[in-house]
């Protein structure tokens, strides 16, 4: 006696795929969002600083999807990271850590959609 199976493993990585790039940025905007309102390690005298913290689309790549948040503005390293005796303040980094627990229910939630 046989059994017949229908693979589907090609739509599910397609979902699994879409969902995943979906997750990535709405979690990336959080971040950035977060990023702008919350930095004890430095005050932005023009807005500029704050301005410039953007997320970037996610975009698949070979291994998986990729997402970024950062400055926009060539000196946002010196606040985020050590440098020059500045202890930097992480900004980006605290809001993700804040953040980013849950990505896989993020997930799981835009698969179920």
């Amino acid at each position: 006696m046989g059994v017949r199976v229908e693979w589907r493993g090609d739509e599910l990585r397609e979902s699994v795929r879409s969902a995943t790039i979906t997750a990535v940025d709405e979690l990336d905007e959080a971040v950035a969002e977060a990023a702008r309102g919350d930095h004890p390690g430095w005050t932005s005298r023009t807005g500029e600083a704050e301005a410039s913290i953007k997320a970037v689309p996610a975009q698949s790549i070979a291994t998986g999807v990729r997402g970024s948040v950062g400055f926009q503005i060539a000196r946002g390293h010196f606040l985020e990271f050590e440098a020059r005796g500045h202890p930097g303040d992480r900004t980006i980094s605290r809001a993700m850590e804040r953040l980013g627990f849950g990505f896989a229910d993020r997930i799981r939630r835009h698969i179920d959609e």
